[in-house]
């Protein structure tokens, strides 16, 4: 899925005779494309003079997300219209139907005509087909329909992979389920069912704190899990819970600090013992949480040594897999691991001094740090963004039901 603004073709065949509406439905169409934010492709927009027109359309259509076919009468008998919808064809079928095709019959053009012309062969009339009026000015409400559900599908992904994952268990779930929770979500109705997995996984992962009693994304999750193949029901809390609860930007702050080169040291509030896991859980980026660790405090007469020799066990148990290894190995198969898996991350719970954290940045240059104070700490204390005490409880609370009653105990 493009990660911007719907880029959406537009094909059609020019003329100029008297009261033909080709011309100017090419321009309404266009006007309604920019006005709800979707980008136009049209040959008038990007074609220089003296360019071989046609190969320079089928190349900017490959780079399109939709395209809008004005069905005209000439344009039934016109081979560039049918090149070009034979490719929209082999794109929708190339992306799993999510390249979409958006036929418009203009009259004099009919279903019947479309269906004897050379363009019957690409059967378009398959396809929810709207109909533009004679004399009509504006797009028909079905091609206005049809740009706007298309504009919500299209929307801003910041987490490709995470949503590809999200989308697939929505897509095992019942197809009632399904649309229960997309009205729970709140979308809007939609012609393109097939699609809604796609809709519902988008708003589930759309970052939305707590403000009711009848929260929709919990009522949503709670619809759809019962229905998920029970194998798929904890990927889907993991997912989406954490990334709709906790603010993007905590997720950056913390990507961020994970990949400075030296003293990746961050820290956060939290109440809960769960909260930095879930905020770990945000950060990764990869369809596994980064691996951690919460060392004990150990004794206090060899508090430090201690403390380090935790930390390595865990290292060389997690990267070497238990094989003894040197410090120049460690540290080549930790650098192997960020790069593979994502970085390793220290939960400390327990004050420490200056020293002994700097000591650990010496010991652990590539381990990122998440040093957890309680909500008394002071906001220059913190390098993250976290989430007020309402709103981790809250956090907390959603992810713990949806575990226990779905998911397994949490």
């Amino acid at each position: 899925m493009r990660s911007g603004s719907p880029r959406i073709f537009v094909s059609y065949s020019a003329c100029k005779q008297p009261g033909c509406l080709c011309q100017a439905a090419r321009d309404s169409t266009v006007r309604l494309l920019e006005t709800t934010g979707c980008e136009p492709v049209v040959d008038q927009l990007f074609l220089e003079p003296g360019e071989p027109w046609h190969p320079r359309i089928l190349r900017e259509m490959l780079t399109c997300d939709a395209a809008v076919i004005l069905l005209s009468e000439h344009a039934l008998e016109s081979k560039y219209v049918h090149e070009e919808a034979i490719v929209c064809r082999l794109l929708a079928e190339y992306s799993d139907g999510r390249f979409a095709i958006l036929p418009v019959l203009i009259p004099p053009a009919t279903r019947a005509r479309l269906k004897e012309s050379p363009l019957g062969a690409v059967e378009l009339t398959d396809l929810q087909m709207a109909q533009w009026e004679s004399e009509q000015i504006s797009p028909p409400p079905a091609l206005k329909q049809a740009v706007g559900d298309l504009q919500l599908w299209h929307r801003v992904l910041p987490e490709p992979r995470i949503y590809e994952v999200v989308s697939k268990h929505v897509g095992q779930a019942h197809r009632h389920a399904i649309e229960d929770a997309a009205a729970m979500l709140e979308l809007p109705p939609t012609r393109w069912l097939r699609h809604l997995p796609d809709l519902v996984a988008v708003e589930l992962l759309k970052e939305r704190l707590v403000e009711t009693k009848a929260d929709p994304l919990r009522l949503a999750m709670k619809r759809l899990l019962p229905t998920v193949p029970a194998d798929g029901r904890r990927e889907l809390i993991e997912r989406v819970v954490p990334f709709a609860r906790i603010p993007t930007e905590t997720a950056r702050q913390l990507r961020h600090i994970a990949g400075q080169p030296t003293a990746r040291i961050a820290a956060i509030q939290a109440a809960h013992p769960l909260t930095p896991l879930l905020y770990l859980r945000r950060a990764s980026d990869f369809h596994h949480v980064w691996a951690h660790f919460e060392p004990s405090p150990g004794s206090p007469g060899n508090f430090a040594a201690d403390l380090v020799s935790q930390i390595r066990e865990f290292l060389v148990d997690t990267v070497s897999f238990g094989v003894p290894c040197t410090a120049q190995e460690l540290d080549e198969l930790l650098h192997q691991h960020e790069d593979e898996d994502g970085p390793i991350a220290i939960v400390i719970r327990f004050g420490i001094d200056v020293e002994l954290r700097d000591r650990l940045c010496r010991e652990f240059p590539t381990v990122l740090f998440l040093y957890v104070e309680d909500h008394r700490a002071q906001e220059d204390q913190l390098s993250v963004r976290t989430l007020a005490p309402a709103q981790e409880s809250a956090l907390i609370r959603t992810y713990n039901e949806l575990c226990r009653k779905f998911g397994g105990q949490a």
